[in-house]
């Protein structure tokens, strides 16, 4: 049976990580639930991480996870790295990655243990690559193979996230293709980091991509369509049957982050592209109170 540890996401109360307050009523609210992994968006947070280990450490969280995404900007450019452009934007890549290590030393060095880098990391988010598909599937996969050699150095699991095909994902875009990539990727510490809206959104049936997944997910977003609280009426997932497709994952990692990422009004106002499409998540308290319950039915708070 598969281990689990539960948690919350910043993109739930904010967008930009940079008030203490917000970040520690989170962590808080997470804790006393049973709650005890955030994750956090590194290039979106200006807090000290130095700060944010001792945060975590008063309030009860034990993880942190370091999400990062490729960013474009409004001209179409990267922000820090395009992994499927130039030697000079991989480069780029590499750099960040280095920063994100150091993020890492730091809240380790303050107790907290940081065990993935998750997120999109295959291409800039909601970039359309004007490349045969061989080509691209080829620069896809030897990126996440040397970024996972790079993570194995320091002791990381690089969680692959792919996203809804329209409009942020126009290089994986499904769970099958995950797959693909992985298994040619063929690294221990390269996994997928499910996301069960985004399977949803792209048309899959949320149970069988979990149990075609057994051997290679590593990380999970638990969540329904529109990234409703787990259990809510016509939410698209057969829970029971998602628990036990959970409970057989056989992919070496343990225990599994399990957390859900809906988009908080402040993380809509910030950034009104996430919140297209969804409906307003409500309140933190009554969002987390939802799912911990459900949570709690599956067995997955022990």
């Amino acid at each position: 049976m598969a281990k689990l540890i539960l948690g919350s996401h910043t993109l739930s109360t904010t967008f930009h990580v940079n008030h203490n307050g917000t970040l520690r009523n989170l962590m808080t609210a997470t804790a006393s639930r049973g709650g005890r992994l955030i994750e956090i968006p590194f290039i979106l947070c200006t807090i000290g991480w130095e700060h944010i280990a001792k945060m975590a450490k008063e309030l009860g969280i034990t993880e942190i996870s370091l999400c990062h995404f490729w960013p474009k900007g409004p001209d179409g450019v990267s922000l820090c790295g395009d992994p499927l452009g130039s030697d000079v934007e991989i480069s780029r890549c590499f750099d960040t990655f280095v920063k994100i290590f150091d993020a890492v030393a730091k809240l380790r060095a303050g107790g907290i243990t940081v065990r993935f880098i998750d997120g999109p990391t295959w291409g800039l988010l909601g970039h359309g690559y004007n490349l045969p598909e061989d080509i691209l599937r080829y620069k896809v996969i030897r990126f996440l193979q040397l970024s996972g050699d790079l993570c194995a150095k320091h002791g990381l699991t690089l969680a692959v996230e792919h996203l809804r095909r329209d409009p942020e994902d126009k290089v994986v875009g499904g769970t099958m293709q995950m797959i693909r990539i992985l298994h040619a990727v063929n690294r221990p510490n390269v996994k997928m980091h499910l996301d069960l809206f985004h399977c949803l959104s792209n048309g899959e049936d949320p149970v069988k991509m979990l149990l075609l997944g057994k051997s290679y997910i590593g990380y999970l977003h638990l969540h329904g369509r529109g990234r409703c609280a787990p259990g809510t009426c016509r939410d698209g997932v057969n829970w029971p049957q998602a628990a036990e497709c959970i409970n057989d994952i056989n992919s070496g990692i343990e225990p599994i982050p399990a957390l859900s990422e809906p988009f908080g009004k402040r993380t809509c106002e910030e950034n009104p592209e996430l919140g297209k499409g969804i409906p307003p998540m409500g309140p933190l308290t009554d969002y987390l109170d939802k799912t911990y319950k459900t949570f709690d039915e599956l067995g997955f708070i022990k």
